[in-house]
C-alpha cells in the first residue's frame, strides 16, 4: 500500500477539529493549506513538525507551525493530533479538489462555471497560488 505523502509548496485540503473552537454547529474548520516545511521528529517516527500557510484562519497570523503525532497515515490522507494544546485538537490533511473547494468556499468563488471549466484543463495548485486571497 502506498502511503499519503505531503510535499512542500503544495496546497492541500485541511480540516481542523477541536473542543476549543467556539462554533455553534460543529467543532471543525475547513481551509486550504500550503505546506511550507516539514521535518520528522528525531524522537518518534510517528511525529512530524509541520509549517504551513492556513488560508482560512479567522484572525491573526496565517503562518502556522504544529507538532503532530500521526495517528493514521492512509493512502489518501494524514490524520494527526496537534501536540501542545490543553484541549484536544486534530488535523486531517488530504489532496485538495475543485469539488471540495467549491463545496466549502462557494460563496467566495465568482463565476463558478468559468473557474470550474478552467480547472478542468489546468492545475488547481496554480489557480490557488493566484486566487487564494479572493476566496479566504
Amino acid at each position: 500500500m502506498n502511503k499519503f505523502k505531503l510535499e512542500c509548496n503544495k496546497w492541500y485540503a485541511c480540516i481542523l477539529i477541536s473542543e476549543s473552537f467556539n462554533f455553534d454547529v460543529n467543532r471543525c474548520t475547513y481551509s486550504p493549506i500550503k505546506i511550507l516545511g516539514m521535518e520528522p521528529s528525531p524522537e518518534s517516527e510517528d511525529s512530524l513538525a509541520l509549517s504551513f500557510y492556513h488560508a482560512n484562519y479567522p484572525e491573526g497570523v496565517r503562518g502556522k507551525h504544529y507538532e503532530l503525532q500521526i495517528l493514521e497515515l492512509g493512502e489518501s490522507l494524514l490524520f494527526a493530533r496537534c501536540l501542545g494544546y490543553e484541549r484536544a485538537r486534530f488535523i486531517m490533511i488530504f489532496d485538495i479538489t475543485r469539488e471540495w473547494l467549491f463545496f466549502h468556499f462557494k460563496e467566495f468563488i465568482n463565476d463558478r462555471d468559468k473557474v470550474y471549466n478552467w480547472l478542468n484543463k489546468n492545475n488547481i495548485q496554480d489557480w490557488l497560488d493566484e486566487n487564494i486571497r479572493y476566496i479566504c
